[in-house]
């Protein structure tokens, strides 16, 4: 519990920090801590303990003999030799400089991570007005080539294709047309049986010639042809 030997540990963590080597003296006093704070009895008196502290928390120009209210009431650091105040200042100075930097570094990176996510943003609308300029320029030229005609564009079709586009185009007149033309036929006499289809009672009957037009389908044609053929068993 009291061992003359505390006060050379107080002095090795006083004298390590005045020589610089504040690394040294924070790793030795966390050691002395571990041990402190592990084990289950008190190994050291409270008096020996708190030196450690003083000696390796408090600015070096108060010395661990020095009690806390008389180092609370140096607000100007009067009190401590002459190099160690200088000394704690600079190294104040030092600390506020590298955190200022710190902090700095920090803004700057900030800085940087909502440039980079405004040159995203601006990139992804630019993309997206582009995709979106595409799409309507593709709606209107399917538009357009909606409204011309397979002619216009130079496009072939076959007949029967070309037969159901004509269809489809028919109106009624031409329609009323058709059936006029076939109900005329049918009034005709028609040649018999045996006969000679294109005489008949000293006369030539002039069988109508059946049509292709284009644009008539298949069935019309069989149609149009059992109007205009003549007559058999």
């Amino acid at each position: 519990m009291n061992d003359h030997n505390h006060l050379r540990i107080s002095r090795i963590l006083r004298s390590l920090r005045i020589l610089g080597l504040e690394s040294e003296a924070a790793a030795f006093y966390k050691v002395l801590s571990d041990i402190l704070h592990s084990a289950n009895t008190q190994l050291v008196s409270c008096r020996s303990a708190e030196f450690w502290r003083r000696s390796a928390e408090r600015p070096l120009h108060w010395s661990p003999q020095i009690p806390e209210d008389i180092c609370h009431a140096d607000k100007n650091w009067s009190l401590g030799l002459d190099f160690l105040r200088e000394y704690e200042k600079l190294k104040m100075a030092r600390d506020l400089q590298k955190q200022h930097d710190e902090n700095q570094a920090l803004e700057e990176k900030k800085e940087a991570e909502f440039l980079a996510t405004k040159e995203h943003i601006a990139a992804v609308n630019a993309a997206r007005d582009v995709h979106e300029k595409r799409v309507a320029a593709s709606r209107k030229r399917k538009i357009g080539d909606s409204n011309i005609s397979p002619k216009s564009k130079g496009i072939d079709f076959t007949e029967s294709e070309e037969r159901c586009i004509f269809e489809s185009q028919l109106n009624e007149n031409d329609q009323h047309s058709v059936i006029t033309n076939a109900s005329e036929v049918m009034s005709k006499p028609q040649p018999t049986i045996g006969e000679d289809p294109t005489i008949q009672k000293g006369r030539t009957v002039t069988v109508p010639k059946v049509t292709n037009p284009v644009g008539r389908s298949i069935v019309r044609e069989v149609q149009h042809y059992q109007l205009l053929a003549p007559r058999q068993p």
